[in-house]
């Protein structure tokens, strides 16, 4: 089955940057619906298409193909007692409430 519009696709990935050393990479299977309803960045998506089960796809992303560029205003500094794992760990990742009730993403990037 080749992958196309209206399409759920499940796939394992890895993340690494410029010098190839692995970042991120999933431990258990992600799965979006193909056809452009931004459940995946659209480059990634594009290389998707038309991919068979089995295929191995290669794509570079650029920051603003992503996330965009790092930005040290989104760096927050909260106490361990803020989370509710007692035993964290860099790359653990929390969901929270910023001030409006928007959901945000806390990933533990460093423990001092």
């Amino acid at each position: 089955m080749q992958v196309a519009m209206n399409t759920v696709v499940t796939m394992t990935y890895e993340l690494k940057n410029s010098d190839g050393e692995v970042l991120e990479a999933s431990t258990e299977p992600v799965a979006y619906l193909h056809g452009g309803y931004d459940n995946i960045f659209p480059k990634v998506e594009e290389a998707m298409h038309g991919k068979n089960v089995g295929d191995v796809v290669e794509v570079g992303l650029e920051p603003d193909d992503a996330f965009g560029e790092y930005d040290e205003a989104l760096v927050q500094i909260e106490p361990a007692s803020a989370f509710p794992a007692k035993d964290l760990k860099v790359g653990m990742q929390f969901e929270g409430e910023d001030e409006t009730g928007d959901v945000i993403l806390y990933t533990i990037t460093e423990i001092a």
